[in-house]
């Protein structure tokens, strides 16, 4: 009989064992030196407000990362056609840099969803911006 205790205690110390180090694996996320991102927890539905820079973070179980670069990134606008107040066509490439504030990430995200949507309205306004400038 308590060769049958042991064993159950052993198979239920290696379950907790095996448990606790699946939500420790769940609940770490990476970022790289060029990024920085706020964590979202996919189960609550919440977002975080804090901004997370490079390196290993323990978060929540079932979180992952709103990434944005935290270096500036290139927009290119090429053969922009448009006209002056006299008439004359002109022709642009124009190169737009930008990068997201790290202290109005939480804003960002709230208001643009992630990245793509950043850089989708990013893109709209530099190319508004190139033809305003033109005229």
């Amino acid at each position: 009989m308590p060769n049958v205790t042991f064993v159950l205690v052993s198979v239920g110390i290696a379950l907790s064992l095996i448990t606790a180090i699946s939500l420790i694996i769940a609940s770490l996320g990476r970022l790289n030196t060029d990024q920085i991102a706020i964590s979202y927890n996919t189960i609550s539905k919440k977002l975080g407000r804090t901004t997370q820079a490079a390196g290993l973070h323990l978060n929540t179980p079932g979180f992952r990362f709103i990434i944005f670069p935290s270096v500036f990134t290139s927009m290119e606008f090429d053969d922009i056609s448009c006209l002056n107040h006299d008439g004359v066509s002109i022709n642009l490439d124009a190169t737009l840099q930008f990068q997201a504030d790290p202290n109005n990430l939480y804003d960002i995200v709230v208001q643009f969803k992630d990245f793509e949507g950043y850089k989708r309205i990013l893109y709209a306004t530099g190319r508004a911006a190139v033809h305003d400038t033109c005229a």
